[in-house]
């Protein structure tokens, strides 16, 4: 086996131990939901269906990864522990793979396989990989790798038979992850270095090339990248269409562009000092309701400053240029101009960029150890120290995702005013059933601006569930006014049916009806209202709200024995009256006319 292989198959395996604890791991509250646990397509495992709907309907433009864990409910079922090693082994192959494109597009071991050790025992990826609920970023990165492999093959030897297989891998990565975007960009500037398609390409004489050379062999470059350049201008619009429809974008959509600006050039300087300072990592870093112009001009300045050094390099050292600019070209689509969600920065998004620094300072590194023969055992030793480090800061933070209650707690320890912490920890104490534990959280949450109609909801059940009706049905109110939901509405109408107004709540369910979604919990909601019904057998106005909601889902049988029950308790009672017509009118069967009689 060569040289580079072993060391990727002994990085792989460190890897995978470095990583192994996750895989006692529970899932979290923190999209695992979303993605598995209360995903009734999803739990179903790999169906035809659970295929369709993944490509037609599923949220977050990733099929691929939604594929990915139908697969793995197939494999595993709901053990966690298995969710995690899919997760585990796809980022061990990654780094394995990232050592294998670094060395056959520059040749060089040592440097290559620093930067995917690296890469691969980071802190800051830790929350890409025992995150289950984030498959998509081991997945896409994955295909990316093989993305710049084929295409290094493909710069070897150019034609369009060796570019088949870039697009195949880039659109398996964008069917991931559409983070990937930029990949026709990264391309351009890998040619520049390592691969030094653009100065290789000139005519003969031409090694010290004016800028309208440079510019137009560049152009040539883009242009046989055409079909790269479409597919991603596909998933961007796509992605972009996906958020606006899903509400994503609706959040943060007032914020006006300085504040965008600010938020961007700050969120690059905080994944610099993330990178070299992985300390106080979280599952959620807030976004600032407004940025200090001191901040702003401090990060202005250290950009600035490391740009201008790349770029007076780029004859003498392009592989700073060429890691620099990969690591601000591959965080554009996350940092910040267009806002999805109220994250300012989050360690998952560095996951593929943070490579470009790494390749900066390890091929520096590697110039130094050249120059100076003397100097590379200190470097050698600093390296393995540094690798150390960030191989036992990684498996401290691991731990801070073993549960639910681990992920949260740590959140409210490095930062107590976190408003997604707060409301994190309220959902895992409802969970629990510790509902006076889980208010306070909420309303905490609630007081520090939290965004969105679910935060409302779920206090207003914890209200009901302790009796504080009235508190309950101004959450719910407040919910609905946010976003009309049929989660909101249906609670709204349970807490003023238990307040005793059942017209009002009557009305509530009738609106809820009134969105096709309703249909995903409507059976649980019914149970709740039959047992509630069933225990309040005398109430004649709870016997209506039965058959009303039964009505509603066009059980005509049941609601008028719902019906029947709320008359023999009040005969005249006029809701019970016309609702029992009512049913009883979709009940009987359409009779043909009677014939005419002969004459």
């Amino acid at each position: 086996m060569p040289k580079p292989a072993r060391i990727a198959a002994a990085l792989a395996v460190l890897t995978a131990l470095v990583y192994s604890p996750s895989l006692t791991h529970d899932f979290v509250n923190f999209d695992d939901n979303l993605f598995i646990l209360d995903n009734e397509v999803v739990r179903q495992g790999l169906t035809g269906h659970g295929i369709l709907w993944a490509f037609t309907s599923a949220p977050y433009s990733c099929p691929l990864a939604w594929v990915s864990h139908m697969v793995d409910v197939s494999l595993f079922g709901l053990w966690a522990g298995g969710h995690h090693l899919v997760n585990v082994l796809l980022h061990a192959a990654n780094a394995a793979l990232l050592l294998m494109v670094l060395h056959r597009m520059t040749q060089a071991v040592w440097p290559s396989a620093a930067v995917a050790a690296l890469f691969a025992l980071h802190p800051l990826h830790v929350e890409s990989v025992a995150w289950i609920a984030e498959r998509r970023d081991v997945l896409s990165t994955f295909f990316w790798w093989l993305m710049i492999l084929a295409y290094a093959r493909y710069a070897e030897h150019p034609g369009w038979r060796r570019q088949v297989p870039v697009f195949v891998c880039l659109l398996l990565g964008l069917l991931s992850k559409a983070m990937l975007v930029t990949a026709p960009f990264l391309l351009l500037v890998l040619d520049f270095w390592p691969l030094r398609r653009i100065t290789d390409g000139l005519p003969e004489g031409a090694r010290r090339p004016g800028p309208a050379a440079m510019l137009t062999r560049i152009l040539q470059l883009a242009l046989e990248k055409a079909p790269l350049f479409v597919l991603a201008a596909y998933f961007v619009l796509e992605s972009l269409f996906t958020a606006q429809l899903t509400g994503l974008l609706e959040s943060t959509a007032g914020l006006s562009l300085p504040h965008r600006v600010a938020n961007a050039v700050t969120g690059y300087a905080r994944y610099l000092g993330m990178t070299v300072w992985p300390v106080d990592l979280i599952a959620m870093y807030p976004l600032a309701s407004a940025v200090p112009a001191g901040q702003v001009a401090g990060a202005a300045f250290v950009l600035g400053a490391l740009s201008v050094l790349a770029c007076c390099q780029w004859r003498s050292r392009p592989y700073l240029l060429t890691g620099w600019l990969w690591f601000l070209g591959t965080l554009v689509p996350v940092i910040g101009f267009v806002q999805g969600g109220q994250q300012s920065v989050a360690d998952r998004y560095t996951y593929v960029p943070i490579v470009g620094l790494f390749i900066a300072v390890a091929w520096v590194a590697h110039a130094a150890a050249a120059r100076t023969p003397h100097a590379a055992r200190p470097l050698a030793c600093a390296t393995g120290a540094v690798l150390i480090a960030c191989a036992w800061a990684t498996v401290l933070q691991q731990r801070h995702w073993r549960d639910r209650f681990a992920l949260w707690t740590h959140v409210l320890e490095v930062a107590p005013d976190n408003p997604f912490g707060n409301y994190g920890m309220g959902r895992a104490l409802l969970d629990v059933g510790q509902v006076e534990a889980a208010i306070p959280h909420l309303e905490r949450a609630k007081s520090l601006n939290l965004p969105g109609w679910e935060l409302n909801n779920r206090l207003g059940a914890a209200c009901a569930q302790l009796g504080r009706l009235d508190d309950a049905i101004a959450h719910f109110e407040e919910s609905a006014r946010r976003r009309e939901t049929s989660d909101a509405l249906l609670n709204l109408g349970r807490a003023l049916a238990l307040r005793g107004r059942h017209d009002e709540a009557r009305a509530r369910w009738r609106e809820a009806f009134t969105n096709p979604a309703v249909t995903s919990r409507v059976e649980s909601f019914t149970a709740a209202i039959q047992d509630e019904a069933r225990r309040r057998a005398d109430d004649a106005g709870w016997q209506c709200d039965l058959g009303e909601l039964l009505m509603l889902q066009g059980r005509h049988g049941e609601a008028s024995a719902a019906f029947r029950d709320a008359l023999k308790l009040e005969p005249n009672h006029a809701t019970a009256t016309a609702g029992l017509q009512q049913a009883l009118s979709r009940l009987e069967p359409t009779r043909p006319p009677a014939p005419t009689p002969k004459p």
